[in-house]
């Protein structure tokens, strides 16, 4: 039992591995894509906002005070948000079905598009 959970476990990574988004032919694809770009652009996202915290903590280096309430004001921000893109993508997808792929994929592409625009406003929030 253990080697069959294995071989599909590990057939379903490889086949995320080599997946085409340029050429899209069936719905698995979507799905699949739509799951590789949200994970690429959540792995900016951190970036970004680890760069954000690190600059915080460079420029604001000789006012402790200043820099612990900058870097606890981008941390609850980042927390509040990250709270409402997860709620508000739940509502843009509530009318596809739980548990399935369209709704998988629902969720994927509203995150996706919310994470690219929060990349830019941490960018924004630290080039002030």
């Amino acid at each position: 039992m253990k080697k069959i959970l294995f071989i599909v476990l590990f057939i379903t990574f490889s086949s995320e591995a080599t997946v085409s988004c340029d050429d899209i032919e069936v719905s698995d694809q979507i799905f699949l894509c739509s799951k590789k770009s949200f994970e690429q652009s959540d792995d900016i996202l951190n970036d970004t906002y680890k760069k954000l915290l690190s600059k915080i903590n460079t420029e604001y280096s000789s006012n402790e005070k200043l820099k612990s309430e900058y870097v606890n004001k981008v941390k609850l921000s980042q927390r509040a948000w990250i709270s409402f893109r997860d709620k508000n993508c739940e509502a843009f997808s509530f009318q596809i079905e739980p548990g399935t792929q369209a709704h998988e994929t629902s969720l994927n592409l509203c995150k996706n598009k919310m994470t690219q625009k929060r990349i830019k406003d941490l960018i924004f929030i630290g080039n002030q």
